[in-house]
């Protein structure tokens, strides 16, 4: 079962909180919306459920719904993609 790596991060500037996979699309959305953002925890998961499940433990903000969302099961491509992306990322800020 493949796992992926999230990071949460925090904007106090804006009082907002960032949990999303690490991928380029991520890093490169948050330098340019939250610049000034700090990574609080990093956690890996494979699905849905257990990403959002393992945010909310973070938070304390009890049980994760996926509502009408069924779950679903990160894939080996996507994992390795992720890998791929790992090799290379410089700056994550």
């Amino acid at each position: 079962m493949a796992e992926l790596l999230f990071e949460i991060w925090e904007c106090k500037e804006e009082g907002s909180f960032e949990c999303s996979m690490i991928s380029e699309q991520a890093d490169r959305l948050r330098k340019n919306t939250n610049p000034n953002s700090v990574l609080l925890s990093t956690f890996s998961a494979s699905s849905y459920l257990e990403s959002g499940q393992k945010n909310y433990d973070f938070h304390e903000y009890g049980d994760y719904d996926l509502g009408p969302v069924p779950n679903q099961f990160y894939s080996e491509e996507e994992a390795l993609e992720q890998q791929e992306y790992l090799k290379v990322r410089v700056d994550w800020k």
